[in-house]
């Protein structure tokens, strides 16, 4: 017995929920299929605005959960929804080097009203005004290059091109339409179903959320949605039903035989074939398989009684 208990505590218990699928050609594709839909496995920053909150608060929030996220560096690849100055000034300078390709014949009237003496002292009013904001130090390169506001006009064509307008930029960020919401998406390194792998990145996600939440209450709030969250917390739910479900059912059979035969002894003596079967089977998978499904073992509440019915 000792040697099977030494043997059957080598044993890996794997948590991936596809491992539970019987293998054949068919299921073996169909947990290819689910493993490869990488989609899935993005996390999704959910930032949202609270009661005494404003729009600034949720990039706030973004921008230090964006430094906060640095300590799990070595379990994401990328995030997205945040968008760099970089990349807005590239696009800016491409739109004003090919203006005439974004323009179209009525777009010419709207420049030469521009012209007007009344329109360039309005807009040079409008451009003293942004300059002096706190906006004007990105806005600067902006009103140097195109003090008319011209490629105004061709970036507005551009917009239009967008899948849809629920979804618009505040300082680099991405935000709903009725400013409630900010989102960040996290591509992770690991796929979903890696549950035991991913246990310790959920784990660090949620102490981040809980010292945000603290330090942004009623201000703002902060919250996940993704495969990786959803796996650990169902891998955590099936361990704990796992163990609940057992020891109710030993717990319960041994209450019933110590009741029945009014002898501690007894029921210690008929749950040692149990024991030992449960000790031998998990030693033998050790040498025919190196890892078994931990859901599987959710099956050993029925067992359990079928072993103590035939000893």
């Amino acid at each position: 017995m000792l040697s099977c208990g030494f043997f059957a505590s080598k044993i890996h218990f794997e948590e991936d929920i596809t491992r539970i699928i019987p293998k054949s050609d068919k299921s073996d594709v169909t947990a290819k299929v689910l493993q490869q839909l990488n989609f899935s496995d993005k996390v999704t920053v959910i930032i949202e605005k609270g009661h005494e909150g404003s729009l600034d608060d949720l990039s706030e929030m973004a921008t230090v959960f964006l430094d906060s996220i640095t300590s799990c560096n070595q379990y994401i690849k990328t995030i997205q929804g945040k968008v760099n100055e970089e990349n807005i000034q590239e696009t800016f300078d491409f739109v004003y080097q090919n203006l005439p390709l974004f323009l179209e014949d009525k777009d010419y009237l709207q420049i030469q009203n521009k012209l007007n003496k009344d329109s360039i002292a309005q807009q040079v009013q409008s451009n003293y005004r942004t300059l002096i904001s706190p906006t004007g130090i990105v806005a600067k390169d902006f009103i140097l290059n195109d003090p008319l506001g011209i490629s105004f006009i061709a970036l507005k064509k551009l917009q239009q091109l967008s899948v849809g307008d629920e979804f618009k930029l505040h300082n680099g960020f991405v935000v709903t339409k009725d400013d409630t919401k900010l989102l960040l998406f996290i591509n992770p390194i690991l796929s979903g179903s890696e549950t035991e792998k991913n246990a310790l990145f959920v784990n660090e996600l949620n102490r981040i959320k809980t010292d945000l939440n603290n330090n942004f209450k009623r201000k703002s709030s902060i919250d996940y949605f993704g495969s990786s969250l959803i796996a650990v917390a169902n891998a955590n739910q099936i361990k704990h039903d796992i163990i609940t479900t057992i020891a109710v059912s030993m717990s319960a059979l041994m209450l019933i035989l110590i009741l029945f035969y009014r002898k501690i002894i007894i029921p210690i003596i008929i749950f040692i074939p149990t024991i030992f079967g449960v000790l031998f089977a998990l030693a033998s998978l050790y040498f025919l398989k190196d890892a078994i499904s931990a859901i599987s073992l959710s099956v050993g509440a029925v067992l359990l009684g079928i072993t103590i019915d035939y000893s």
